[in-house]
């Protein structure tokens, strides 16, 4: 087993991956909060990425919190993944789009870490 396959590297991974996410969406939303002080126009340009960033993060979230509250980090990603994966399943077009990119996202990219 190399060190990035180890449950430890797993794990660091996870980790790294979440906080890249969560990274982005505070970024994004400094960039709105900005935009705004100057006085620019808030429209689905300027709001857009934002949102996106936001609803990237939300299942990584979803994630830590479980991590935090003292779950396995690859334990973590299998309930997120289930969790998403249902609400694709019951909830479909009813889910707002964005929150659908984000999970169809997320799951494509924890395919082998959960």
């Amino acid at each position: 087993m190399t060190a990035h396959t180890t449950p430890d590297g797993i794990a660091t991974a996870i980790a790294c991956f979440a906080e890249s996410a969560i990274r982005r969406d505070g970024q994004a939303r400094k960039a709105l909060a900005e935009a705004a002080l100057a006085g620019r126009a808030l429209d689905s340009y300027t709001i857009r990425p934002a949102l996106e960033a936001q609803a990237t993060a939300r299942p990584w979230r979803l994630v830590m919190a479980r991590i935090d509250d003292g779950m396995d980090a690859q334990a973590a990603v299998a309930e997120v993944r289930e969790e998403l994966t249902e609400n694709l399943l019951t909830r479909g077009e009813s889910q707002d789009r964005l929150d659908r990119e984000a999970a169809r996202y997320f799951l494509h990219n924890t395919k082998g870490l959960a």
